[in-house]
């Protein structure tokens, strides 16, 4: 009983401190690798064509809000 306890104590600050650590670990992390649409073969020709670069410019549009969000980039 005394080494389960002791075993729970040492961990118990490990996971009080991962909610904190996590974010800043994972903000810099891309979503896919940067050679994704190279790598990746899909099944069908339409499927191919979708990973495929279009003819299409990008925007961006940013927008405050009232209370304290995030910032989020489509």
């Amino acid at each position: 009983m005394k080494k389960t306890m002791k075993v729970i104590l040492a961990i118990l600050p490990v996971l009080a401190a991962a909610p904190g650590l996590l974010p800043d670990l994972l903000k810099n992390r891309p979503a896919v690798s940067p050679d994704y649409q190279k790598t990746v073969k899909a099944g069908t020709k339409a499927g191919q064509r979708y990973l495929e670069n279009g003819p299409f410019e990008t925007a961006e549009f940013e927008q405050t809000a009232m209370q304290n969000f995030s910032k989020h980039e489509v």
